[in-house]
């Protein structure tokens, strides 16, 4: 039986940019083959999946780590010395939940791997529908789009990490206490927006 996993990054060169020798993506500084391992990982996988709280509508909030940008953090591989399995690496959830579903990323014709997009502009959202991918222009034109509109969660005063902890927390507590999820997140979510009458979400 042959094994996918490999235990560290190979020493390859793809004619994409290189740190080391070796070949990187822009986007957590992983090779590729080092991201297909990781995504292959069943633990990995199955940690992933349990870190996704998951709505029949709605956005599919991440409920572990998150980082200054508001987006999921997800340790992947293991740290154990096991030579069957990837080591241990921080990745950005939300790429790694794109990957898991639809593929590992791949460099367009200008060189550069896309930017994984939330339509629906919840840093933290993992519902894979609402992933597009595009470019860093694609994404600031986003922002400045919506950035005013009322509801938006890109109005929320706390900042997209502030959001994302606040609806995290909600969730965890609500599910503990038995309470009603959904009025947790829309409490969560309306706290730190502007006064208004139906929040976008």
């Amino acid at each position: 039986m042959v094994t996918v996993y490999i235990a560290r990054p190979p020493q390859v060169t793809r004619g994409a940019p290189t740190r080391r020798g070796k070949s990187w993506d822009q986007l957590n500084r992983l090779p590729l083959d080092l991201w297909a391992a990781l995504l292959a990982d069943n633990e990995t996988v199955t940690r992933y999946h349990a870190k996704v709280f998951r709505r029949p509508e709605g956005c599919w909030y991440w409920t572990g780590a998150i980082s200054d940008s508001g987006h999921g953090r997800l340790r992947a591989g293991t740290r154990l010395a096991d030579p069957d399995r990837p080591g241990s690496h921080v990745v950005a959830s939300h790429v790694y939940g794109y990957q898991l579903s639809r593929g590992v990323l791949r460099r367009g014709s200008d060189g550069h791997l896309p930017l994984i997009r939330h339509s629906c502009d919840e840093a933290s959202c993992h519902r894979p529908r609402h992933w597009l991918t595009g470019t860093v222009e694609d994404n600031s034109r986003d922002y400045a789009a919506r950035s005013h509109t009322p509801g938006s969660p890109l109005t929320d005063s706390r900042g997209p990490r502030g959001r994302a902890v606040a609806i995290r927390d909600a969730i965890i507590r609500a599910r503990a206490l038995g309470l009603d999820v959904e009025q947790a997140i829309w409490s969560a979510s309306a706290a730190g927006l502007p006064a208004v009458a139906d929040p976008l979400w």
